[in-house]
């Protein structure tokens, strides 16, 4: 991702929060008066924002599929919220027109935000939220690299590493009472996967230096469901 997208991104997001919270305590239009707990599921779709997928690589790219994942949120009187989330979605690694493998990515992601909630306990509402955690990443190998071990006396080990990633999402929720909700919203998700590619043969056994990381910054639409309970 380009230097100046990423800071524009950042500029919104500010904007957009400093403007929900004047909102929320300007209008004081929010009717809770307790915290609350809910439990999310949602499904949604993965594309990748880099520009390839193998740093040194520039016709590598990834192609995402679809996620599905699980959230538990606390929502305070405020509208301030903490949340924790499981997700877990795959991107395909192409070059040109030949399949190099599957990146299977498996988040756990920690988030603190804004929700604005509306006033009788239905309606349109929003969120923002800031969220940090770790990926535990696996890789499948695709079908090139398979022929290639069919064809030649050599074994091809691709691995992959544990990394950081940092989040920014945001969207519009769907209030239909005070037990259940819908959301609509947009994650962006920053952070690179470590990777070494490792050919053993017969004899010799040889590394590929110059595959060593997987530019695996995404964005994700999503779509979910909420249940509330009264703490």
């Amino acid at each position: 991702m380009k230097l100046c997208t990423t800071i524009s991104l950042i500029v919104f997001f500010t904007t957009t929060t400093n403007n929900l919270f004047a909102q929320h305590f300007i209008q004081s239009s929010t009717a809770e008066t307790t915290s609350v707990f809910s439990f999310e599921m949602m499904i949604g779709d993965v594309s990748s924002t880099t520009k390839n997928a193998i740093e040194n690589f520039q016709d590598t790219k990834f192609k995402g599929k679809g996620m599905y994942g699980l959230e538990a949120k606390v929502r305070f009187p405020s509208g301030f919220v903490l949340a924790l989330a499981h997700k877990k979605f795959s991107m395909t690694l192409t070059e040109n027109k030949d399949e190099l493998g599957m990146l299977n990515m498996n988040e756990t992601v920690v988030s603190i935000g804004y929700q604005r909630y509306p006033s009788g306990g239905n309606g349109v509402g929003s969120h923002v939220f800031l969220g940090f955690g770790s990926n535990s990443p696996s890789f499948d190998k695709g079908t090139f690299l398979t022929a290639l071990e069919l064809i030649y006396p050599v074994e091809i080990t691709v691995q992959v590493e544990p990394s950081f990633i940092f989040e920014m999402d945001g969207g519009i929720d769907f209030f239909f009472n005070e037990k259940f909700s819908a959301f609509l919203g947009y994650t962006l998700s920053m952070g690179n996967v470590g990777t070494g590619w490792i050919f053993s043969g017969d004899v010799a056994t040889i590394q590929l230096p110059e595959a060593n990381t997987f530019l695996a910054s995404n964005g994700q639409l999503k779509l979910g469901v909420c249940y509330w309970f009264v703490l």
